[in-house]
């Protein structure tokens, strides 16, 4: 056992090289000779799950709470309109919850809403 990272795809996390139940880390068993280590789970993370947030990722795979706020501040798709991706009862006006992974996300509610939502007029597709 190394110890290192290696990723699991089910859970859309990174998981050590260390019997499973090894108290204080994450780990997934011993892993099979064909797989990909990395020393760290930020490495692991960025390299094989480039579309899970960042920060969700290495929270999950150091079973650490994440550092960073829930949510990118990014706009995506929610029924018509488009809305920033974080963690409702914030008090922002804008904010629709967090964005599920696989929803694509935008710099501005305008450039979200006229890609993803063209059929409606802007100013009621603007959150």
């Amino acid at each position: 056992a190394s110890d290192k990272f290696y990723v699991n795809y089910n859970k859309e996390s990174c998981e050590q090289d260390c019997p499973e139940n090894t108290s204080g880390k994450n780990c997934g068993g011993l892993v099979p000779s064909w797989k990909t280590l990395y020393t760290s789970a930020e490495d692991c993370c960025k390299e094989k799950l480039f579309w899970v947030e960042e920060s969700r990722c290495i929270a999950d795979s150091t079973l650490t709470p994440a550092t960073a706020p829930a949510g990118s501040g990014e706009y995506y798709r929610k029924g018509e309109k488009c809305v920033k991706d974080c963690e409702t009862g914030t008090g922002d006006s804008e904010c629709g919850g967090l964005a599920e992974r696989w929803e694509d996300t935008y710099s501005s509610a305008s450039d979200c809403c006229t890609t993803k939502v063209w059929w409606v007029e802007t100013s009621k597709c603007l959150p």
